[in-house]
């Protein structure tokens, strides 16, 4: 009775967790996933007037020209001792305040980094810089269409990356419809202050390459003589690759600050489209699947329901027993 009960209960909780995976390219399915969220931090005193005028003005800043720019606004006192400065990147407070500082947070890797700071607080022109540059204009445009983008910086002192680069830009551009593209940015241009503190790039420094994809997700960076076909083939394998619920798009990088919005997500074409699977034989539902792929939180809920239905039915397969023998 027990095992009957068991499986007819289990398919209840199946199909949302399958069909939210099949038929998705980890590459298409970075597109329905949230984004890192980075960290802005006023650091100052609570009675602070200067530091509650830099917050207020960056609260209007992120709600206006920040529109689709994925930071968020945070505000911390130097002196309060509850405060984990681990999580703006820094070992411990700031020695001076007021001071605002811009940090990395990718959530599903648990890594905050420092990328910049502004005392008291940033101008007109930094925070021009901060959202956006003509190089993340770039990826985002390239990103639209292409599969993925190479985001490639020179060495110091310059070996045959590049090259190795191009030719597996080239190849799988031959192979998939939306194609790979290489974008190649100088490691001491000014215009890119943010977008290099952000990569950790350094000058001098070796040659460095990535794979850009989605709204401008960026995947574990490639450096010197590791920079070979076979590896930049396997990372670009993993994107063509079908996304799974057991590890989501949003766990093979982490998101470049960089605006996107919904205007951009109208404007994307799928690596993978229902029909290219009918195609393939695999059966593709008549709907395209769901926005959203199941996530930690949503798996441990269903276990958690799971459980208490199988419990449950314990206890009434218990209680009858019991009265039986009454």
């Amino acid at each position: 009775m027990k095992r009957f009960l068991w499986f007819a209960i289990f398919p209840l909780f199946i199909p949302s967790y399958v069909t939210a995976c099949q038929y998705v390219t980890v590459r298409d399915a970075c597109f329905t996933e949230k984004r890192d969220m980075h960290r802005l931090c006023v650091i100052a005193r609570k009675d602070d007037p200067e530091g509650q005028r830099i917050y207020t003005e960056l609260r209007r800043w992120l709600h206006d020209e920040g529109t689709g720019f994925n930071a968020e606004l945070f505000y911390e006192s130097p002196d309060d001792p509850d405060v984990k400065w681990q999580n703006y990147g820094m070992p411990y407070a700031p020695p001076s305040s007021p001071v605002t500082v811009f940090s990395g947070y990718h959530e599903l890797g648990n890594r905050k980094f420092y990328i910049r700071h502004w005392e008291p607080g940033p101008k007109l022109e930094d925070l021009a810089e901060l959202l956006t540059s003509p190089f993340r204009e770039k990826i985002r445009a390239e990103l639209l269409s292409k599969m993925a983008v190479f985001l490639y910086v020179p060495g110091t002192e310059n070996g045959q990356a590049r090259q190795i680069v191009d030719e597996a830009a080239r190849r799988w551009s031959e192979k998939e419809k939306q194609g790979v593209s290489v974008l190649q940015v100088d490691r001491s241009d000014p215009a890119e202050r943010i977008l290099l503190s952000f990569m950790a790039i350094r000058d001098p420094g070796p040659e460095w390459t990535a794979v850009i994809f989605g709204r401008g997700k960026m995947m574990p960076p490639v450096v010197g003589e590791d920079i070979t076909e076979a590896e930049l083939d396997r990372q670009l394998e993993t994107l063509v690759g079908e996304c799974t619920c057991l590890r989501a798009a949003a766990s093979f990088g982490v998101d470049l600050p960089m605006i996107w919005d919904a205007t951009q997500d109208a404007q994307i074409v799928p690596l993978r489209s229902p029909e290219d699977a009918l195609l393939a034989g695999a059966g593709a539902p008549a709907d395209p699947p769901p926005s959203s792929n199941m996530t930690p939180v949503s798996v441990l809920y269903t276990l958690v329901a799971l459980f208490s239905v199988v419990l449950l039915t314990s206890l009434a397969i218990l209680l009858i027993r019991i009265r039986s023998i009454r």
